[in-house]
């Protein structure tokens, strides 16, 4: 816990949320013909790319197309960085059109914490299990097969969760 940077009160990150609201570009995306759509439909892109390619990935580890390769899969990664990169800057583009009803959706803290979960797996299973050969199935014992899988169908579910809180942020809170 960091010392000597008390938490803001309540009244502060209330009055943080409408300023993020009442800014210029809150405003803008909040009130412009096409400036939500839009962004909408880049966070949609990003989803596609990010969550797309984790559910191959995740679903290789799981025993799906064993005749590929898991290292063949690793240059998709990149395409997951820039989907969360995408997914990333739209989304805060979106929260700021509207951040103090997001802030209080506990959907919308539900795909937080979805996403967060989701990426660390990401990360862990590209480090852990696409970058090495012996990672899956080729070691002599079954635990780190095993580990793999169980990683896999966490980020399954991490992610299948992100996508369903997401969907129902609006009609919530």
């Amino acid at each position: 816990m960091c010392t000597g940077v008390p938490p803001l009160p309540m009244n502060d990150v209330s009055q943080l949320l409408s300023n993020l609201q009442a800014s210029h570009f809150g405003v803008w995306v909040a009130t412009s013909v096409w400036a939500y759509e839009i962004i909408l439909a880049l966070h949609a892109v990003g989803l596609a790319f990010l969550v797309g390619i984790m559910m191959v990935v995740d679903l290789r580890i799981l025993g799906l197309a064993k005749a590929v390769p898991l290292t063949a899969l690793r240059p998709a990664m990149r395409v997951v960085w820039g989907g969360f990169a995408l997914q990333a800057a739209s989304g805060i583009s979106l929260f700021v059109a509207d951040a103090p009803r997001f802030a209080s959706n506990y959907m919308f803290r539900g795909k937080l914490a979805s996403v967060f979960i989701g990426m660390s797996l990401a990360v862990f299973i590209d480090r852990s299990v696409l970058r090495t050969r012996s990672s899956l199935g080729s070691t002599a014992t079954k635990s780190p097969a095993l580990l793999a899988k169980a990683l896999a169908a966490l980020s399954l579910a991490a992610w299948l969760s992100a996508i369903v809180c997401g969907r129902l942020i609006a009609y919530h809170g």
